[in-house]
């Protein structure tokens, strides 16, 4: 990190602040960057300004832009309180603290922190710093949907993004986000649940940044990067709003759930030994497990159709006074130990996320001295099934959990040795997609028509639109699309048929535009890059 002298030398003129954010609202959570209101950015003032552009309220359709604010100077800390001493990781973590006490100052539940999101942030903060721009969309093209899929942040519901350049510390920048009312907006959305954040230091920025009315400014030094996000069937548990330690073994957790789970199981492993269900609740406080250093709790969701989804969440325990160790007595000498067995490999369907059959293949990678193989659903091996010992075997799921479903995998030697337990995951997705389609207009030689799919496991893949049900041609999936009618026009009121295919396979039935939609549009799904 720079020093106090190199921050002084920047010191000696005045410099601009940027701040700017986008809020994505939870739909369409991969809006086409075409479909997006244009934010005309915000004119350079003397003084400090906060300035709305408004835009359409958010849909289906597009995107909604927020205030852009301008400062008349770099805001800092001099002499020895330089908080950017610390490192990147200490100052994004403290940003996500502070947003935490923020969002529970005011009765909303605190947001997890993500790596796939942080990676996200990160490269676009850089991206910003080095390419000298200001700005949501990268200097690539890319925008905040394409980064956040391209940094493994797959299947949300929503989105957002705050960035900020100029603000040397957490609170400086948490101070003029929350100033601000679309930032803070961003940053109390109850709708979020995950956050990152990205930071990066570029001593030798210039005065040569593109802003978003074309002018240019700087230099920042500092560049900033909030994003938000929420993903289907993901229900974090957050540790003492997301503080790296703790000298107090009596935590605080906050556990994501509302509205769809009614018990839960909280434990210090993660097999869940000696956890017994209880009542769900949003808040509650759990002991840690004695001793210093990093401590792991588990917490085990459930509902009354028997689905269950399993969070965690770390934090260090410190101060704590070790016992002084007795001595004792010369321990008598023991066998030499066998070396520990290598584990096994295994994987399901070869690596595929999703899957609509109950029945799956596991692909087993077994050492030379392997004898005999089980497998079970849960990492105690209670109710273990033996395998035969070669390259593939079938493996049934549970079929009255839909979700994800974890297999564990382990073997014996022929001294009887055990080996470590090794495991593959896949999300079980038995359910077909609903929906709907509708005609939104009609010239006389096409019709324009609104289509609306969900799948709450797997999301949507691909869909098949069309005059006539039995010529229908599977295609990627749309909201919008434009159907031809035949030359010389259609005869009576035209009826588009619609089907859809969720990731896992599974197909729906056929809609019609002339049938009324089966229930309300709650979620527009990822749509796969790769069918």
């Amino acid at each position: 990190m720079k020093t106090a002298n190199v921050l002084n030398k920047r010191y000696l003129s005045l410099w601009v602040l940027v701040i700017a954010s986008l809020i994505l609202q939870c739909w369409p959570a991969l809006a086409s960057a075409d479909s997006r209101p244009v934010n005309p950015g915000a004119s350079q003032s003397t003084s400090a300004v906060l300035s709305y552009v408004p835009s359409p309220k958010t849909t289906t359709a597009g995107w909604e832009v927020r205030p852009t604010l301008i400062a008349s100077s770099r805001q800092h800390v001099t002499g020895a309180a330089v908080a950017n001493e610390a490192s990147p990781a200490e100052l994004t973590a403290q940003v996500v603290y502070l947003l935490n006490q923020e969002r529970v100052n005011r009765g909303l539940m605190p947001l997890k922190a993500n790596a796939d999101l942080a990676a996200a942030a990160l490269g676009h903060s850089e991206d910003m710093a080095l390419n000298d721009f200001f700005g949501h969309t990268s200097s690539n093209g890319n925008t905040l949907g394409v980064r956040l899929t391209n940094a493994g942040y797959v299947n949300y519901t929503g989105g957002g993004e705050n960035i900020a350049a100029g603000f040397e510390t957490p609170q400086l920048v948490m101070d003029a986000w929350m100033n601000s009312t679309g930032h803070r907006n961003n940053i109390l959305n109850a709708n979020y649940r995950e956050i990152g954040v990205g930071f990066y230091d570029q001593d030798d920025d210039q005065s040569n940044v593109r802003l978003p009315d074309g002018s240019l400014g700087g230099p920042y030094f500092d560049y900033w990067t909030q994003d938000f996000g929420t993903r289907q069937n993901v229900y974090p548990v957050i540790v003492n709003l997301e503080a790296a330690t703790t000298d107090n073994a009596q935590v605080t957790l906050a556990i994501y759930g509302q509205g769809w789970a009614t018990q839960m199981q909280v434990a210090n492993s993660s097999d869940f030994a000696g956890a017994s269900w209880e009542p769900y609740t949003a808040n509650t406080i759990w002991t840690l497990l004695s001793g210093n250093g990093p401590h792991t709790v588990y917490v085990k969701l459930g509902n009354s159709y028997g689905l269950e989804f399993v969070s965690s969440d770390e934090i260090a325990l410190t101060g704590q006074v070790e016992p002084t160790p007795t001595p004792s007595p010369t321990p008598t000498p023991s066998p030499t130990p066998q070396p520990s067995l290598p584990p096994a490999g295994v994987n399901i369907n070869n690596g595929q996320p999703y899957t609509g059959q109950a029945v799956v293949t596991l692909a087993l990678e077994l050492p030379a001295g392997a004898r005999k193989v089980e497998g079970a659903d849960n990492p105690s091996f209670t109710g273990a099934q033996p395998l035969p010992v070669q390259a593939q075997v079938e493996w049934r799921l549970n079929e009255s959990q839909a979700g994800r479903q974890t297999v564990y995998l382990r073997y014996r030697d022929g001294s009887g040795q055990v080996s470590p337990a090794a495991s593959a995951s896949i999300i079980y997705d038995p359910v077909p997609p609903t929906g709907h389609v509708t005609i939104t207009a009609n010239n006389g030689l096409s019709l324009l028509v609104s289509v609306d799919a969900r799948d709450s496991l797997s999301g949507i893949a691909a869909m098949e639109v069309g005059l006539s049900p039995d010529q229908l041609t599977w295609q990627t999936y749309l909201t919008v699309v434009k159907v031809l009618l035949p030359a010389g026009g259609q005869g009576g009121t035209p009826v588009v048929y619609a089907r859809f295919r969720d990731q896992a396979g599974n197909e729906s039935p056929i809609f019609r535009s002339d049938q009324p939609a089966t229930g309300t549009q709650t979620f527009i799904p990822f749509v796969s890059r790769n069918r």
